[in-house]
């Protein structure tokens, strides 16, 4: 049994440990906002007529909401069976690097995450933006 000094050690490594993690996950998040923004920024700046910057955007619109509704139905498969789960930050982080619209459709496909309020407006909203952004892009 541990004394109450070395458990207050360990509950202070673990509250550490998890602002360590909420501080590399804002770096993440921040880093794949940058990214987005650069990649929908040099789209616009093209002046909509440079086809390998388009075809760029699509591949990597396509690539990341396809990962977007595998993952989606990847966590509902192991919600099913009971095993370890993939973390919900992990399906924002994708959402928020635009594959937001994948995610939507694996949501309400697969049934999955439905009941989760931020889910089930926050990802359809998001999902909405991508949409908005790429239909202005290559109007």
């Amino acid at each position: 049994m541990k004394t109450r000094s070395e458990q207050k050690k360990l509950m202070s490594g673990r509250t550490r440990s998890l602002a360590q993690d909420a501080s590399v996950e804002q770096q993440s998040v921040m880093t794949i906002l940058q990214t987005r923004m650069v990649i929908f920024s040099s789209a616009w700046s093209s002046g909509h007529d440079s086809r390998e910057v388009e075809r760029s955007m699509e591949w990597y619109m396509a690539i990341v909401n396809a990962v977007s509704f595998l993952i989606m139905g990847l966590d509902k498969q192991k919600a099913r069976k009971g095993k370890w789960r993939i973390a919900e930050r992990t399906i924002w982080l994708f959402a928020l690097a635009g594959g937001a619209i994948g995610a939507a459709i694996g949501m309400y496909g697969f049934h999955h995450k439905t009941r989760h309020r931020l889910f089930r407006y926050g990802l359809l909203l998001l999902a909405i933006f991508d949409m908005l952004i790429y239909v202005i892009l290559y109007q």
